[in-house]
């Protein structure tokens, strides 16, 4: 599975289109590289969308939430969903034709 690939993506797609949340993007980054793969993997096989387990990996990753509150990491979540879901230009990057 690419599924690291693709988180990693969707953090560059939303540094692009809200810049206001870069340093958060960029601390979710290095937590993205820092998580197994196997790890990242099995949220993807039950079922959890990228912007599921961005948020995932936010509320266990001591980085994030040793820089952000709980309410902040659930606000930025929803704004990474909702760049996310309705964007098809971000879907042909994933998964191009």
């Amino acid at each position: 599975m690419n599924t690291k690939t693709e988180l990693l993506t969707l953090i560059k797609f939303v540094r692009a289109e809200k810049p206001a949340l870069d340093h958060f993007t960029s601390t979710l980054e290095k937590t993205v590289k820092k998580t197994p793969d196997d790890e990242i993997d099995f949220h993807r096989m039950n079922d959890q969308s990228l912007p599921d387990i961005l948020f995932i990996l936010a509320l266990t990753s001591e980085d994030v939430l040793s820089q952000y509150s709980r309410i902040f990491i659930n606000l930025a979540s929803h704004e990474i969903a909702n760049i996310y879901r309705p964007n098809l230009a971000f879907s042909s990057i994933i998964h191009p034709h």
